[in-house]
């Protein structure tokens, strides 16, 4: 059995249709699935720790000078400069460098 919901547009209720009301299916609205995290490389981009490198690259720190090359899908770790102010800082992607299968 369908179900169906009493829908009156303002048009409806101020014109002279004298109660004419029209009937709608009631749509149900799903929250759209989640969307998979985008591992798209842009240079110059963020990357908070913990989160996975979107492609084979050196990464500066954003906290300090420190750079690591991170493989892509890496989880981007803390940063290893001792004397680094935030280790929990992003990272940014300063180049992206080619992979070679051996």
């Amino acid at each position: 059995m369908a179900t169906w919901a009493v829908y009156v547009s303002i048009f409806e209720q101020l014109s002279s249709l004298h109660g004419a009301k029209l009937l709608l299916p009631i749509s149900l609205r799903v929250a759209p699935a989640a969307q998979e995290e985008n591992l798209m490389a842009n240079i110059g981009g963020y990357r908070a720790v913990g989160s996975p490198a979107p492609d084979t690259g050196r990464y500066q720190h954003s906290a300090c000078t420190h750079t690591e090359i991170v493989a892509k899908g890496n989880i981007l770790a803390l940063c290893s400069n001792r004397s680094c102010p935030n280790k929990g800082a992003n990272w940014v992607l300063q180049e992206i460098t080619a992979t070679v299968a051996v």
